[in-house]
């Protein structure tokens, strides 16, 4: 069984040298970078166990985000007992310490372990890990644990034999070696351990960055690239027979992308990699997972095997095949998605890989096969370890994509945060539903909305399976459904995200504009002078004769409106109140306030014609618009005057649906 020793990335104690045993810090953000980086060149393991400790477990997520880690107490770093979390400069005093370097690092810590004690419990702990992992018919396994645990295994089972401080490893690296167990006599070992990372060189991705609010964001290369390069690498590895390290593969964007890869297996029919996905800082759910590439002969060429075993056909030949080439088949397999319902890139019952990463495959498989000179068939299956699992956190589910993830891309880069990108999937998904015939749009921002329309009575009317989010882009939402011919879109919102909307704000991110409680005074002020005029205007038809301060008559048209306050007492009152609603610190305690005031019913109703009004301005009336608001703490606040009639006919239409079925 293969075995890989992995040290844990830095900490911020490891970068002031302190010794940290039993302290669980977590890694640093530029460790978490620098792993995601390495990520990369890191053997594929059958299993992963770890110390319990902060810092390890997020290392082995980091670097197998498709593999479950199981953690072991006895893989724990040494407890450095009196020296615990300090380092040589504020110990150089101590006499215990440096009775502890006069020793050879023999003595025990004083308050803690011995070197004899913490090797006893790391080597017990590694192995029944190992039997257990043999016992599961495992071929290799990672040990994602501390320095002092890696050098006490290795000092006690390394073939060669070397002494403990020999094995000092930097964080985040390590050592690999075959594990042998021998029963007689009985032995175990790690035969010829060697550093387990060589070539980490640049991908060509490092310099490739956005510029965010004065922040540099880096770019990533999409789950499309890594699908092609692992298909170039999985071709040349059936054909030549030899393991493939790394691949260059030139993106549609024009960027040169020198990738690792992992996992390989060759056989006389078919050979196996992958290459790690990696999204820079765009909060990708992909981002880690294995794409896999599995290249297969469709039709066995034996006479082309036997001249690639007698070498000749070796050499590689020069020239470009088209990307078009129809001797290359491409498949989805496990962790890649099936399209399900109409109005997507592919038909149904296609995998979810799209035309520009097919277009990918289909030319690295093909320049492959021009290279060695095969003029057969290939199959490229794609696969993605635990992307069946991953694909639940992103938008297929709602688009009709089910089993896994998408392969996407169209330039072969990720942008981070890029608000192109995420419209794009809105506009899918808009395109999906139309397809399939809805001709109303159920919005939320986001999950809440959902949830309240699950909870409450709504759902006996609407499904939240069958809304769509639109994040902070409503303005853009509105324009795109009535561009591909919606007749209109009930949005469920918190009134704490759509007040803004009531100002006129379209896009509700707080980076663009955040002034909740401005527009809610502002909407409180105006509802509450509205109910006062209506009730002076009242007074005016009863009583004919009535003025103004100014014994000025008052006029009963609407051009002319009654002073709102004939006192001061009412006046202030109003003043405190708005105060109040300024200094609000969420839109939950301002809903609180209008609630105690009497007056949240018609600041609500404000509220919410404002909205319905400012969303027709900005699509001009292209599409209808309905609004129901609702509030964390006080549920649902109340509608547009045409909410009720368009929840009628989007539950008409779902029980059309439903009886077609």
């Amino acid at each position: 069984m293969r075995i890989y020793l992995i040290r844990h990335g830095s900490t911020a104690g490891n970068l002031e040298h302190r010794y940290v045993g039993t302290t669980d810090e977590e890694l640093t953000a530029d460790a978490v970078q620098k792993l995601r980086l390495l990520r990369a060149y890191y053997p594929v393991p059958d299993c992963v166990f770890a110390s319990p400790l902060k810092r390890c477990v997020q290392t082995a997520r980091i670097l197998f985000p498709e593999l479950r880690s199981e953690t072991s107490d006895g893989l724990r770093e040494c407890a450095f007992g009196d020296f615990e979390y300090r380092n040589y400069r504020e110990l150089q005093e101590n006499k215990e310490y440096q009775k502890w370097i006069d020793s050879g690092g023999n003595m025990a810590f004083p308050g803690g372990e011995s070197r004899a004690e913490f090797t006893f419990r790391c080597c017990a702990a590694f192995e029944a890990c190992c039997r257990q992992a043999l016992a599961e018919n495992r071929d290799s396994a990672a040990f994602v644990v501390h320095g002092g645990t890696i050098m006490a295994i290795l000092d006690r089972y390394s073939r060669p034999h070397r002494d403990y401080f020999d094995w000092q490893t930097e964080n985040a690296q390590g050592y690999q070696g075959n594990l042998v167990m021998r029963q007689c006599p009985e032995e175990i070992c790690i035969e010829n351990p060697v550093p387990l990372l060589h070539d980490t060189g640049p991908v060509g991705i490092e310099d490739q960055y956005v510029m965010k609010q004065n922040r540099k964001l880096r770019c990533g290369y999409t789950t499309g690239s890594c699908a092609a390069a692992a298909a170039r690498a999985a071709s040349e590895m059936l054909l030549s027979g030899r393991p493939c390290d790394s691949v260059d593969l030139l993106t549609p964007g024009g960027i040169t992308l020198h990738l690792p890869v992992q996992g390989q297996h060759i056989c006389s029919t078919y050979a196996k990699c992958g290459v790690r996905k990696y999204g820079g800082d765009d909060p990708d759910a992909t981002d880690g997972l294995l794409i896999c590439a599995r290249a297969e002969f469709v039709h066995e060429p034996q006479d082309h095997i036997q001249e690639q075993k007698e070498g000749r056909c070796g050499d590689i030949c020069q020239g470009t095949a088209e990307h078009n080439d129809p001797q290359i088949l491409i498949e989805g397999g496990a962790g890649v998605g099936r399209v399900t319902k109409p109005g997507l890139e592919q038909p149904v019952g296609a995998a979810a890989i799209n035309r520009v990463p097919r277009e990918m495959i289909a030319r690295e498989a093909a320049e492959a096969c021009e290279a060695y000179g095969y003029p057969g068939k290939i199959r490229i299956t794609i696969s993605v370890p635990g992307g069946a699992e991953t694909a639940k956190k992103t938008f297929n589910p709602h688009i009709g994509i089910e089993g896994g993830i998408s392969i996407l891309g169209t330039s072969g880069i990720v942008v981070p945060m890029s608000e192109e990108a995420l419209l794009a999937s809105i506009r899918l998904e808009m395109q999906q539903k139309y397809a399939d015939g809805e001709r109303f749009l159920l919005v939320t921002p986001g999950n809440y909305g959902e949830d309240f329309i699950r909870r409450t009575e709504f759902s006996r009317a609407l499904d939240a399976e069958h809304s769509m989010k639109c994040s902070n882009y409503v303005g853009e939402t509105v324009e795109m459904a009535a561009e591909l011919g919606f007749f209109g879109i009930l949005f469920v919102a918190h009134i704490g995200k759509f007040i803004k909307v009531s100002g006129g704000i379209m896009n509700t991110h707080s980076a663009r504009a955040d002034c909740r409680a401005e527009l809610i005074a502002a909407q409180a002020l105006r509802a509450a002078a509205s109910r006062q005029g209506k009730q002076l205007r009242q007074s005016a038809d009863s009583q004919p004769g009535l003025c103004d301060r100014d014994g000025r008559p008052w006029l009963r048209d609407e051009e002319s409106q009654p002073e709102l306050w004939q006192d001061s007492g009412s006046s202030s009152e109003m003043l405190t109140l708005v105060l109040r609603l300024l200094a609000a610190n969420t839109t939950e305690e301002s809903v609180g306030i209008l609630r105690e005031a009497g007056i949240l019913d018609i600041t609500v109703d404000e509220i919410v014609q404002r909205i319905k009004f400012h969303l027709q301005k900005h699509c001009e009336g292209r599409i209808r618009t309905e609004v129901v608001l609702y509030s964390s703490q006080f549920g649902y606040l109340g509608e547009s005057d045409g909410a009720e009639e368009m929840i009628e006919e989007i539950a008409e239409w779902r029980n059309r649906q439903e009886n077609e079925r």
